[in-house]
């Protein structure tokens, strides 16, 4: 048995920043200071997309406080300076593609980390047709059904804490 799961990103992970980029073939560069045009100063982890006029600038070690509409405030780190000028400086998919491949590589570090194994698969969504990247964790021994445990995470991407 399966279960698909789709879960915002946070980009704050430094070293999947850099794997992620690495994977997609994009110039990354740590510690950078970068002037957005609309004169914003950015620090941080650069990533050049295709065509993008300005480098991502990610910043892993901005906190901040978010008041969600529930009104619940929590803790964010980690915030992602960019601009494509409404896709006249950059098309958007490759921020998306980059957000997605992000939370992949995310899922599959932390999933090593906790000793389980994964494995990766391009698959065609059921009413789109468009390819998507579907993520199985091995996970033995848990409650999420099935005879091995297995986490299917397909859909896009996800966060890990």
């Amino acid at each position: 048995m399966s279960h698909t799961a789709t879960i915002d990103i946070d980009v704050k992970d430094p070293q999947v920043v850099t794997r992620t980029a690495q994977r997609l073939g994009y110039e990354c560069q740590d510690n950078q200071e970068v002037r957005l045009y609309d004169g914003t100063v950015a620090k941080g982890t650069t990533v050049k997309l295709p065509g993008w006029q300005y480098p991502v600038v990610i910043d892993t070690d901005a906190e901040w406080e978010e008041t969600l509409s529930d009104g619940t405030t929590v803790k964010r780190k980690g915030r992602v300076y960019s601009d494509n000028y409404n896709g006249r400086w950059g098309d958007q998919k490759f921020m998306d593609e980059f957000t997605q491949v992000y939370g992949v590589e995310k899922a599959t570090h932390e999933a090593g980390l906790a000793g389980y194994a994964c494995s990766e698969s391009i698959v065609l969504h059921p009413e789109t047709g468009e390819e998507e990247i579907e993520l199985t964790i091995n996970m033995p021994g848990s409650d999420l059904g099935g005879d091995d445990g297995g986490l299917n995470i397909g859909g896009g991407g996800l966060t890990v804490e």
